[in-house]
């Protein structure tokens, strides 16, 4: 369940519009990797992990397996 009182960052917000690309298109979309992340948003890859363990703390991601993460629903 998502944290509805949670106030997400810039950089979560860039994340989680990332995620959503390809979905107007028909194309696969709400799953990625931390390294397909870094390559379209050209953050650090520490950083970025702090995002996304906090977006999956939250309730709006989920880790499935080690090295991807995807949407919890359809924002």
């Amino acid at each position: 369940m998502v944290d509805e009182d949670y106030q997400l960052s810039e950089i979560q917000e860039e994340i989680l519009s990332v995620m959503q690309i390809g979905r107007k298109d028909g194309e696969p979309w709400g799953r990625v990797t931390p390294r397909y992340l870094v390559d379209v948003m050209g953050v650090e890859r520490q950083n970025l992990h702090y995002h996304l363990k906090e977006l999956v703390r939250v309730g709006y991601l989920e880790k499935p397996v080690d090295g991807l993460y995807e949407l919890v629903d359809d924002p």
